[in-house]
């Protein structure tokens, strides 16, 4: 075994998936979110953006900065204010110190704006620590309302209101590509090709109902580049199916006896517990090809169009040709009785009043069905 290989391997792999799925996966051990609170009119700034579809598990924090926007030419100081936070449903059997928002800057505070007549500086932050004994945390969601008020009378001039939606992560789904094989393409019969058949397991507790993609990828020149993808339906848990990608022979000559990556929830469609398994490092075998596959010939026909294959019967059998068009109606069909003899057989199919054009063909040869395509020119 070339250690150096497998290690560069595990390396590239690493660094790719952990970029590739930063993109696209949260950090939900933390929610952290800005506040800004503008001195002089006394409203609370968030941005939206801040606060769509947020998440946080049951294990994990929560924390609000607030910030102070202070003119540097202004007419009058404003008043005294103070922010405090409120959860509901209540969980924090706790007091909760409001954060004092001064009418000038504090003399330590460091200004983060980037404006030259204004000062933004840090003024506290209410941090929750869901794991806190204090705290009697339920899942679901829950509404973090923070309140501005004048100090010397208490009066609310703003309020906004951030909902969160707390999980416990043993709740989740949980997606694992357990193994996959290549298998000769004798279901959809493309010229040639093989079958990547996958098979991924719902090991998590809830079931997934929503459709998500498997992608394949292989390597060239320490790029990844994509093979394909396909569809994987609803899981429920405890769940394992299998999946199925058909690829053309001139491909699987490129990555046999090589490694493909395939990726499980690729476009991260599955809040889940882990990706950890969604990833799996398969190594593509050497198959016999062509002996049990369809070939067409002359494609494109004018005429006649053959269908060669080969059969090591000893009795005689049916087989039955179907032509569809693309928007999948019957556009010919013919049964074709296959005697013993030579292991190659050869069936032809001519229709004159066919129109030119792409047609997809279903050639039932006992009880396996072959598909593939024809074109008429």
């Amino acid at each position: 075994m070339n250690y150096k290989n497998t290690i560069c391997t595990i390396f590239f792999l690493v660094i790719y998936f952990t970029h590739f799925y930063g993109q696209n996966h949260v950090n939900y051990s933390n929610v952290s979110i800005n506040v800004n609170v503008d001195i002089n009119s006394g409203k609370l700034e968030i941005n939206p953006l801040d606060i769509q579809n947020l998440k946080v598990s049951i294990y994990g924090s929560v924390d609000i900065f607030i910030y102070g926007t202070y003119d540097s030419f202004r007419s009058e100081l404003p008043t005294e204010k103070r922010v405090t936070l409120s959860v509901s449903p209540n969980f924090i059997y706790t007091t909760l110190a409001p954060i004092i928002i001064p009418p000038t800057p504090p003399p330590t505070a460091r200004s983060q704006s980037i404006r030259i007549d204004e000062e933004k500086v840090l003024l506290g932050r209410f941090n929750l620590g869901l794991t806190n004994p204090n705290y009697i945390v339920t899942r679901g969601e829950h509404i973090f309302k923070l309140n501005i008020s004048e100090e010397f009378n208490r009066i609310v001039t703003d309020q906004q209101e951030i909902t969160i939606d707390i999980f416990d992560p043993q709740d989740l789904a949980d997606l694992i590509v357990t193994n996959a094989e290549i298998l000769k393409n004798d279901i959809s019969g493309i010229i040639d090709g093989v079958i990547i058949k996958t098979y991924i397991m719902n090991a998590g507790r809830e079931d997934i109902t929503k459709k998500s993609k498997v992608k394949f990828y292989y390597k060239i020149n320490n790029e990844l580049q994509l093979l394909g993808s396909t569809l994987l339906e609803s899981l429920d848990t405890g769940e394992r199916k299998s999946i199925i990608l058909s690829i053309k022979g001139s491909i699987y000559q490129n990555i046999v006896n090589d490694y493909i990556y395939i990726v499980a929830d690729a476009d991260d469609d599955i809040f889940e517990l882990s990706n950890n398994n969604n990833i799996l490092e398969y190594y593509v075998p050497e198959i016999e090809l062509g002996k049990d596959n369809i070939k067409t010939h002359p494609n494109p026909f004018e005429k006649t169009v053959n269908f060669t294959f080969f059969m090591n019967n000893e009795s005689s059998f049916y087989a039955s040709l179907t032509i569809y068009d693309y928007n999948l109606n019957v556009r010919g069909k013919k049964r074709y009785r296959i005697t013993p003899g030579d292991a190659k057989k050869m069936i032809s199919y001519s229709d004159s009043s066919l129109p030119a054009g792409k047609y997809i063909y279903n050639l039932l040869i006992e009880n396996i069905q072959y598909y593939g395509s024809i074109i008429k020119k």
